[in-house]
């Protein structure tokens, strides 16, 4: 069950939730955006229908090439995670990204090796759900002295990560019994709620495991956000 309000919800949820402050400039660029779950339903409404396999696998290897992306830069003083929520083994977060890294780039060359493939439905298929194992293990490990998210940079109402992950969970496999263009599609509209979470005391990220010059965590989920609704 998703733990996020349905949009009929949104009001009455935000009224009681979320302060209404959003910042003037963002304000003046759209009036209407002036809660998370607002800005959420705006952007999902952005994520129309795909039209078929061929423009499906387009869509998910933007998506693949996103999670990729963000999964080089290494949240600052975390150099481990917990494997699950029932699980107190950890691993090295760097080796656990690593590890998925390697995934989404094999991921990568198989759909770009079969574009014009006359079997490209059946292989971006199967893309799909090796893609889709990547996102369960990312939304399933807990990363230490994070219990929750802020809802976004400028509210600072949290969310629980183990409610806020359950429900992306719930949403991909909910999903899998539809074909290729519909759980593409759901898969864009799940990693743009995903990118709305601001990691709670998280304003920068080092820009890799090597370096230890960070950047704004804020502007790289803005750009992946973007890039997704492209």
């Amino acid at each position: 069950m998703s733990i996020l309000p349905t949009p009929v919800d949104v009001a009455d949820f935000f009224s009681r939730n979320v302060d209404n402050d959003v910042g003037e400039e963002k304000k003046k660029a759209d009036p209407a955006i002036n809660t998370p779950y607002q800005e959420l339903a705006a952007n999902l409404k952005k994520v129309v229908a795909i039209p078929s396999a061929e423009v499906a696998a387009d869509k998910l290897l933007i998506m693949i090439q996103v999670v990729n992306k963000s999964l080089i830069p290494a949240l600052v003083m975390t150099p481990y995670v917990y494997l699950s929520p029932s699980d107190w083994m950890v691993k090295s977060h760097s080796e656990f990204r690593a590890a998925q890294r390697r995934e989404l780039k094999e991921l990568e060359d198989i759909l770009k090796a079969n574009r014009a493939s006359p079997e490209l439905k059946t292989i971006a298929t199967d893309v799909l759900n090796r893609f889709e194992a990547v996102l369960l293990n990312l939304f399933k490990i807990r990363i230490p002295a994070m219990p929750s998210f802020y809802l976004t940079e400028n509210f600072y109402d949290t969310i629980s990560v183990g409610d806020a992950t359950d429900d992306l969970v719930s949403k991909i496999t909910q999903c899998k019994k539809y074909e290729i263009r519909e759980r593409t599609r759901n898969l864009i509209k799940v990693l743009i709620q995903w990118y709305l979470y601001c990691p709670l005391g998280r304003p920068q990220v080092y820009l890799n495991d090597d370096t230890w010059t960070t950047t704004s965590e804020k502007e790289l989920r803005a750009e992946y956000r973007e890039t997704l609704l492209r």
